[in-house]
């Protein structure tokens, strides 16, 4: 698995933990996201992840961190920065 599959699977397990933790169902999530309910079962199933511009709504409704959405606890991970990077468009 290559980086981006990593990271995949580091948002697709995160999502599916604070998900399942926030008593909302996928179809309201979507809903509140704007997003359709089968974009939500692709992220749970880790065939594609959400688009950049959702991280905040994602983590505002889900009530967690970006570093949290990405699977880590610690901010100053270097997975993270990395993944911050990205987003940000540069290349670390």
């Amino acid at each position: 698995m290559g980086r981006q599959g990593e990271i995949r699977e580091r948002i697709r397990a995160s999502l599916e933990k604070y998900i399942s933790a926030s008593g909302y169902t996928q179809k309201e999530i979507a809903e509140k996201l704007g997003v359709s309910k089968s974009s939500i079962t692709n992220w749970l199933k880790g065939k594609n992840s959400p688009d950049a511009n959702l991280v905040m709504p994602i983590c505002k409704l889900l009530n967690i961190t970006v570093g949290q959405f990405y699977g880590e606890d610690e901010p100053k991970d270097r997975f993270l920065h990395y993944v911050i990077g990205k987003l940000k468009g540069n290349e670390e």
